[in-house]
This record gives structure tokens, C-alpha cells and sequence, in this order.
């Protein structure tokens, strides 16, 4: 869609806001389905097709209802279109609302449960906020799969469950595909890396063995376990990964067997020199005493990572915060 279009709808509708911003929002971290990429054009497109408003005045105002039903995503069920909501009404000119503009506000207020409310704009807008659910299967599994990490701070067990309720809710005969995908969700067994450690704190070292793995793994947990030989951690530092989390004091060996109802698990360890590797080689032996099916893989951090450790890092904190916090995520 031609960005003049989107500029004159913000602006026949008063809207006090760039495109820039609108986009930026959409695509902040932590956002894989619900991206300018995968949702917000694709729905722009698809309004931008079709073929039955009585005039161009509606389609503006679909546009609209595009740009901000889903501009606020923190995964909170309907609290994100309450959000959005809000935050469309900061952007309107004078802070209070005209009937059109209110009427914008309704359409993205239906889309909580997008089920048909007797207006056409507001149906009209669900059913193509929806065609997702209507592609091929290759589609269909790209779909989920970025839900699936969108989601991935949940246990996939929990995610499981509610994304199954969710679909089925939404079958009807000419999603043709969506019987598929459920099915496929049912069986899917994910892999899963746990990368586990003390962590105190988590620095960038840590986020560059993450993120290798997650280019192996379907998904890897974060696993901050309490070690008796060091200092009680911190989570403070893991809660911005937008990844799940575990807090925990029980034996590794437990963890793994828990994660492993629902999952193919594997433990990652990362190694920044020979020293780790020689650490790492113990460790591994007394957990295959208590385990002797478990699964490690090690991956090798970056040379600029070579040198950070977290107990050197909480010695730069108490000399000098403002370096340490260059290290730590």
C-alpha cells in the first residue's frame, strides 16, 4: 500500500502520529507474528483488495483500525487492545474522540474475541485480520511458528494447551488448513535447549551462547539454578529477555527430567576458553552418574566474550558500575 494512503487516513481521521513511529512500535523485540513483516502489511494489503466499500472514506478508516489494533503487544490477552486502544487516543489530535473516531476505537475493541457483531466496517475488519487462518499449509506453519516464539516465555506445556483452545475456537469451513495445524500442535514435541547456570549476573558473554543455540533449538529456557559455592543470585538481570525463565534450587538432573514431559531437552553449556572446558568436562561427568541418557551441547562464545565472567563483573560493580553495566544484559 502506497504510504500517501496511510498518511491521508491518520490525517482525515486526526491522527498526531508518523508512520515511523506507528512501525517502530510494531516492530519492537520480542515481536515475531505481530510485526509490520508478517501482520500489520499483509492486513494493509488485504484492505488495500478489497473490493466492497461503499466509498474511500471506510477504507481509510480501516486503515486506521490497522495501524493500531495491535500497535501495544505484551501478550496479556485483552489488555493489549485496551492498550492499543489507549495509546490511539494520545495520538488523536485533541485527547477527545469525534463519533468516527470512536467508531475506529470499536472496530479494534472487536477484535478481542473477532467474532461478528451485526457492523459491517467492524466484520468486514475481523474477517481479514483473520486471513492468515486461510493460507496454504506452508503458510499455516510459519504462522505458528511465530507465535510460538512471540509465546516462548511460557512453558510450552501451558502454550500448548491454550493455543489449541484458541484455534479450535476459530474453525469453520473454509480455513481449510486449520484442522492441519491443530493436529500438528497436538504432536508436536519441540527441542528445547536449557541452558542453565548461576548467572550473576547474565552478561552479554551469556546472551552470545544463547543466542547460538536458539539457531539449533526450537526454543531454549534459561535456567538460573543456586550454586552453594557462590553468591545467591540475582534475577534482576534475566527478566528482559523476553525467554522463559526458571528460578530454581533443585538438582539440575530434576529440571531436565520435568522439561522433558512435553519436550526433547537438551542442556547447553558454553565455552569461553580451555579452563571451562576442563570445568565443563567434570560437571558433565557427575551429571551423567546421576542422568546417563542426558543430552549436552557446548558452543563456543566469540573471542571479544573470551574474558567476561560474572564474578569479575561483580567486582567492576562495586569499583565502578558505569563499566560493569557495559557487560551485563
Amino acid at each position: 500500500m502506497d504510504m500517501k494512503v496511510l498518511v491521508n487516513a491518520l490525517t482525515e481521521f486526526g491522527v498526531d502520529i508518523t508512520l515511523n513511529e506507528i512501525f517502530q512500535m510494531w516492530d519492537k523485540r520480542g515481536r515475531y507474528h505481530h510485526t509490520t513483516e508478517f501482520h500489520l502489511f499483509p492486513l494493509l494489503e488485504e484492505i488495500e483488495n478489497y473490493e466492497y466499500f461503499e466509498n474511500e472514506h471506510d477504507r481509510f478508516m480501516l486503515i486506521v483500525a490497522a495501524l493500531f489494533h495491535d500497535i501495544i503487544y505484551d501478550k496479556k490477552g485483552d489488555k493489549d487492545v485496551d492498550n492499543s486502544i489507549m495509546f490511539f487516543r494520545t495520538c488523536v489530535s485533541n485527547h477527545f474522540l469525534n463519533e468516527e473516531q470512536k467508531r475506529i476505537v470499536q472496530i479494534i475493541e472487536n477484535t478481542k474475541d473477532h467474532k461478528p457483531k451485526g457492523d459491517k466496517l467492524s466484520d468486514v475488519f475481523n474477517e481479514l485480520d483473520l486471513k492468515v487462518l486461510e493460507q496454504p499449509l506452508a503458510g499455516m506453519l510459519q504462522y505458528e511458528r511465530n507465535i510460538f516464539l512471540e509465546f516462548q516465555e511460557y512453558p510450552f506445556d501451558k502454550y500448548k494447551e491454550r493455543r489449541i483452545e484458541i484455534l479450535t475456537s476459530l474453525l469453520r469451513r473454509d480455513r481449510y488448513m486449520l484442522p492441519t495445524l491443530i493436529e500438528y500442535i497436538k504432536n508436536y514435541v519441540p527441542k528445547i535447549g536449557l541452558y542453565a547456570g548461576s548467572f550473576n549476573p547474565f552478561t552479554v558473554a551469556h546472551l552470545n551462547i544463547l543466542e547460538k543455540a536458539e539457531t539449533i533449538f526450537d526454543k531454549v529456557i534459561v535456567a538460573q539454578l543456586k550454586n552453594p559455592d557462590k553468591d545467591t543470585p540475582s534475577a534482576t538481570s534475566l527478566l528482559n529477555l523476553n525467554r522463559e525463565l526458571i528460578f530454581s534450587d533443585e538438582l539440575l538432573v530434576d529440571i531436565i527430567t520435568k522439561v522433558e514431559s512435553y519436550a526433547d531437552v537438551t542442556l547447553v553449556r558454553g565455552l569461553r576458553n580451555t579452563d571451562d572446558f576442563k570445568e565443563e568436562n567434570k560437571l558433565a561427568f557427575y551429571l551423567k552418574e546421576q542422568k546417563p541418557d542426558i543430552k549436552i551441547v557446548y558452543f563456543v562464545s566469540d573471542k571479544e566474550f573470551e574474558y567476561i565472567s560474572s564474578s569479575d563483573i561483580r567486582i567492576l560493580k562495586k569499583l565502578d558500575s558505569k563499566l560493569a553495566d557495559k557487560f551485563i544484559i
